[in-house]
């Protein structure tokens, strides 16, 4: 009778501690999802009252979301194992035998975490950005805290470890675009050449519209000559370079043949 009282106790004591860790995995599982979602709609009304662009907000939810679930799973674990019976003492002096270990087995992984959310904090980027990293360019199609997913120029897919990221060229965010032009013309029409250009430049302003600032000509060469390399040096607004560029080709073209410039091939 004895044993079979003590077969009892420990089928009993078994269960329970069977339902307590699954009652621990379910509230864990739940208050993970929808603390994320609520953490998620709280950043997402307080960047909307801060007028934060919606790049930056993907960006930052699908980190903070990620976070936040880390955090609630990882203290779920330790009540778990409280729950358990393993003393608290226990807990702390295995997570840091483990941590150390982890850390000095995992450095790349953990440079790549820490790297991401230098990345993501700074807004050094966003999702939707074109961007060049490690020599591929391309449009950010995810940002994590290991990870930034680039989808380059020719459709394919590159997954880069943002520990291996150290120079960002962020061509979403330029402040102008080269519209710059070069000529040849015979030494012969030089003077005449330069002012063509210099009317040309008075009024390029007026005639494209996307010029930030007056043109520039000059010889980078500055050798003499039977003819004569001159470079019409222009700025224009971000991305539309080469819409100006062509405009300002025109301009110079139909200036030089009315003043009867010759231009050298």
């Amino acid at each position: 009778m004895l044993n079979g009282f003590s077969e009892l106790l420990i089928a009993n004591t078994t269960i329970a501690m069977l339902v307590r860790t699954l009652i621990i995995l379910f509230f864990t599982w739940v208050t993970a999802n929808v603390g994320s979602w609520l953490v998620v709609r709280a950043l997402k009304a307080r960047m909307a009252w801060d007028h934060v662009q919606p790049r930056r907000f993907m960006t930052l939810q699908a980190l903070i979301g990620s976070a936040f679930k880390v955090v609630v799973y990882l203290m779920g674990f330790v009540v778990l194992l409280r729950g358990l019976g393993i003393p608290g003492g226990s807990i702390l002096t295995a997570a840091a035998l483990f941590s150390a270990g982890f850390g000095f087995a995992a450095r790349p992984l953990i440079s790549d975490y820490l790297a991401g959310m230098i990345l993501i904090f700074e807004d050094q980027f966003a999702v939707g950005d074109k961007v060049e990293l490690l020599a591929i360019i391309g449009v950010v199609e995810a940002v994590d805290l290991r990870t930034t997913h680039i989808r380059s120029t020719t459709g394919e897919l590159y997954i880069v470890p943002n520990g291996d990221v150290r120079v960002v060229r962020n061509l979403s965010r330029g402040l102008f675009s080269i519209a710059t032009i070069k000529v040849t013309v015979a030494t012969d029409d030089l003077s005449k050449a330069l002012q063509v250009l210099e009317e040309v430049s008075d009024n390029a302003q007026a005639r494209v519209n996307s010029l930030i600032e007056r043109p520039e000509f000059l010889s980078e060469e500055g050798t003499i000559s039977n003819h004569v390399e001159l470079t019409l040096s222009a700025k224009a607004q971000y991305a539309l370079g080469v819409r100006a560029r062509t405009r300002l080709m025109a301009l110079v073209t139909d200036a030089f043949n009315q003043a009867g410039v010759r231009i050298i091939n």
